[in-house]
Parts: structure tokens; sequence; C-alpha cells
């Protein structure tokens, strides 16, 4: 049964077919493509056009030298020191936003607090820079915070630069 173009249309709206449904309902034809215009030249031409089409090449190598490699382990060293000591700090501190202050237990390990903050908002949050983190932990609760910190840990994996996982 199809619907004439004056008819309720069938979606409820209780408006006419035509006004409501019918344009979308149609099957979609075949068209003739137009001309390819050209392109004024005071416009700037992005850079993948000179490649045919492909993105640039990147001028980084993929296989990193030894220094590189040694300073990607000793950041991931770094991280897992510092989401284990904030999971620990969250662990067994009493629940307020002052007292969820995570900046001790990184001052312990030796680190600069704004050099972690970063991987704390992206664990917490999920990107490196958000609402006041202190709030966002407070907020989401005890297992709710410790529950991404751990997540946030094990994506580490144990091996020195997060080989695992």
């Amino acid at each position: 049964m199809s619907l004439g173009t004056n008819d309720r249309c069938w979606c409820g709206s209780g408006q006419k077919y035509k006004k409501c449904h019918r344009l979308t309902d149609a099957p979609v034809k075949p068209g003739l493509v137009g001309p390819m215009r050209p392109v004024p030249a005071d416009i700037e031409r992005p850079p993948y056009i000179a490649n045919g089409g492909r993105p640039p090449t990147r001028n980084e190598k993929l296989v990193k030298p030894p220094n590189v490699v040694a300073a990607m382990r000793k950041a991931g060293l770094a991280a897992g020191e510092v989401l284990d000591a904030v999971i620990a700090h969250l662990e067994t501190c009493d629940w307020t936003v002052e007292l969820t202050d995570v900046r001790p237990p990184i001052d312990a390990l030796g680190i600069k607090p704004r050099k972690a903050m970063p991987l704390l908002y992206t664990a917490v949050e999920g990107r490196r820079a958000g609402l006041p983190l202190f709030d966002s932990i407070h907020l989401l609760g005890r297992e709710r915070s410790l529950e991404r910190l751990r997540v946030a840990r094990a994506r580490l994996g144990s091996e020195p630069g997060g080989t695992a996982g």
C-alpha cells in the first residue's frame, strides 16, 4: 500500500505526506555530474594537492634512536610511579576536595606537579586538561576515580616503557 500525497504521513505527525516525508522517502535517482570548475588562483591550495591527494610524509623515522627509546622508557616509568602514588593516596585519604589534592604524593616523588597533571587529567577526565582536577576526582567519587586511574596504570604495563597491554 502506498500513500497518496494528500494522505496523512506514516510517521504520525498529523501533516500531509507531501509536506512531511515524501521527499525523504523517494529513492535517490542518479543525476548528472557537472563539469569541474577551475579554482581561482588567489585560493591557496592545501599541501596534499601536490601529492595527488595523499597526505604528506612525515620526516620522523619510525625506528627511534637509542637515546629517544631510553627517554620514552624513563617517561613511562615515571608515569607509572605517579599513577601508583596517586592511587595509593586516594585509597587512603579522607574524601574531601582539599584532601583529594594529589600534589603532595607527586611532590614526594621529586616530580613537579605541572609535569604530572596532563597524565592525571588524561586518566581521570580523558583529556589533557579540563575541569579542576581535584573537583572532578571528588565528584566522580573514590571508586570511579580509582577505577579510571587503575585502567590508565594497566595500559602502561609493568615493563619499562609500558610495552604490555
